[in-house]
């Protein structure tokens, strides 16, 4: 049986991800920088702190790391505040976990303001016992320490855990720890589709039918 299941939240349980797929590329134009074509799968997989050091290191901003984090989380936090919607299906899905009394958890690299902003705004919060962030442990998700940390505090194995993840990185970094993964579709990710089929334990194409999904996921355990 299923004891935790840990979901992601951009691209995961919000429909987030065309924002993000954009925003570097929309942050530098407000400094009145051009950007160049491949820095959205440059920054794909960076925190945000990251993403301030990649700006610093290849457009020489000329700004600290802690300005353009704080510059970037406000731009973000409007965004997750006002106008981000549920991933299809994703409030079902954890209404029907609810049901069954599966304690759940969010792990993301976006910061817990915002994070419980886009919750909040689709009625989501309230599913959750626990929100980890990257932030709160310290590294970003090339690390399984954020997964760990949320399965810490479900009181739940790794082993008998599921994390919810549409980035084909972070699938492989939950494995790595033993978790049970399931992979979720989501169109900006369309590039690394098949080898995330072929890296976690189950793959979503939507949150259609949570009985099936959830029944499958306990067969995994």
């Amino acid at each position: 049986m299923v004891e935790a299941i840990i979901f992601d939240l951009d691209g995961t349980l919000l429909d987030s991800m065309p924002m993000w797929q954009n925003f570097g590329r929309l942050y530098l134009k407000e400094l009145g920088i051009e950007a160049k074509d491949k820095i959205d799968r440059d920054l794909f997989a960076m925190t945000p702190a990251q993403s301030a050091q990649y700006f610093i290191n290849h457009y020489q901003v000329d700004k600290t790391v802690p300005e353009m984090v704080d510059e970037m989380a406000e731009i973000a936090h409007r965004f997750y505040e006002n106008q981000v919607k549920e991933k299809p299906g994703a409030k079902d899905f954890l209404e029907f976990l609810k049901s069954k009394e599966i304690p759940l958890a969010v792990a993301t690299v976006t910061n817990k303001d915002s994070t419980y902003a886009g919750l909040k705004q689709n009625n989501m919060l309230d599913y959750f016992s626990s929100i980890v962030t990257v932030a709160d442990v310290g590294i970003g998700k090339e690390d399984p320490a954020v997964f760990l940390e949320a399965a810490r505090k479900l009181q739940a194995k790794p082993e008998k855990s599921v994390i919810v993840e549409d980035a084909l990185h972070a699938v492989k970094t939950a494995k790595s720890a033993k978790f049970i993964t399931a992979g979720i579709f989501d169109q900006v990710n369309h590039y690394f589709q098949k080898d995330l089929m072929n890296t976690c334990d189950l793959y979503l194409e939507n949150y259609q039918n949570p009985a099936n999904i959830f029944e499958q996921l306990n067969q995994l355990i």
